[in-house]
């Protein structure tokens, strides 16, 4: 990524621009002692503005994380890069190079490369295998429910890998495409917000309980507010 500098510094007007769109709510400026507050100010508004210009056109998949979503910037480029060299999903270097690289343009916290390095692993053993879109649909965004972003909605699948058999019922129910095979016929979530908010039929129909999603109630908060 290039370095943030006078030289490449956006206007302030873009940066204002970018956060009154981007950030409608925020309005309390992180304050740094050495500066004058409006100085402060604004000089995070334009580093705001600055990550935007450099991410533009960098597409952002969304994985899970230890069971949480990720969006990572780059990830479908580092992946076509990967394939273009060869390596394989089994390549023993694989985990190290991928975290390596998505570290480029990603903050990823020491303590847990290891999670990102297992998650990263299956997806791009699953890109591989040609379940994942190249990005065309995480570019585009997931939508919306009921005036939301489909990124706000907390609603997706976390499934427990060792309680999963491989029987398959659960890929078979998915047209939303949220989950995937392993090579041992075991199954994970590639795309977790493509799954279809308030629908759990894969939970449902999985005889080991191997899947769950959040409780159904917690979609009453997002309902409530678009009353």
């Amino acid at each position: 990524m290039a370095r943030w500098g006078p030289s490449r510094m956006p206007s302030a007007r873009l940066a204002k621009h970018l956060v009154s769109v981007s950030f409608p709510s925020w309005n309390a400026p992180i304050i740094a002692p050495s500066l004058p507050f409006h100085q402060t100010t604004l000089t995070y508004i334009q580093f705001i503005a600055y990550q935007s210009e450099v991410l533009v056109g960098m597409r952002t998949r969304q994985i899970l994380v230890d069971g949480a979503p990720v969006g990572l910037q780059g990830l479908d480029a580092i992946f076509e890069s990967l394939k273009a060299e060869g390596l394989a999903a089994g390549d023993e270097n694989l985990a190290e190079k991928l975290v390596r690289r998505v570290g480029r343009d990603n903050y990823i916290p020491y303590t847990a490369r290891q999670a990102y390095a297992a998650a990263l692993s299956q997806a791009y053993a699953a890109y591989l295998a040609g379940q994942v879109d190249n990005g065309s649909s995480s570019q585009r965004g997931r939508g919306s429910w009921r005036g939301y972003s489909r990124e706000q909605i907390p609603w997706y699948p976390t499934l427990n890998e060792d309680l999963c058999n491989g029987c398959g019922v659960c890929l078979r129910l998915c047209s939303a495409k949220a989950l995937a095979p392993l090579d041992d016929g075991r199954v994970f979530v590639v795309e977790p917000l493509t799954c279809v908010v308030g629908c759990g039929s894969c939970a449902t129909a999985c005889k080991p309980g191997a899947i769950i999603f959040p409780p159904r109630s917690m979609l009453d908060v997002y309902t409530m507010r678009s009353r």
